[in-house]
């Protein structure tokens, strides 16, 4: 499903690793605007569960219940994929994700373009927003 004008790509995974899943892919970087893209889906599943009384298991102290404890929380996964020249893949990129708190895979092609792979560690105790933004800049200062 592309939603409507935005250039989002947005799936709905369901009883996979997690009871459900929802991923937006954008082709232009704009992270902000997929996770905007993901905040509506999830408005309007919530407003349907909300129609049968039912509701997201969520723990004041914990936040959103996961089926995979690492999760916990947000239970937000942000997954960029970058290609970097492959003297940029060189330049630190290891040590600014470790900085930021994100994890980071390396691959290197055949003609020398590198495709990088940033995500966060964890959610827990982290807001979304905040979540997002951070690996939007950190993806920015790997770029530059």
């Amino acid at each position: 499903m592309t939603s409507e004008g935005t250039g989002t790509n947005i799936a709905a995974w369901i009883n996979e690793e997690e009871h459900l899943s929802l991923v937006a892919c954008r082709s232009d970087g704009d992270l902000k605007a997929a996770f905007a893209a993901v905040c509506e889906a999830e408005a309007s599943l919530k407003a349907e569960l909300d129609k049968d009384g039912l509701e997201f298991a969520y723990s004041e102290r914990l936040g959103f219940l996961t089926a995979m404890p690492g999760k916990l929380g947000g239970g937000l996964l942000v997954r960029v994929l970058m290609d970097v020249p492959s003297m940029s893949a060189s330049r630190g990129i290891s040590d600014l994700a470790e900085k930021a708190g994100l994890e980071v895979a390396l691959r290197l092609s055949p003609a020398g373009v590198a495709t990088v792979e940033v995500a966060n560690r964890s959610s827990f105790g982290v807001s979304e927003a905040s979540l997002v933004s951070s690996i939007a800049d950190a993806c920015v200062e790997m770029l530059s």
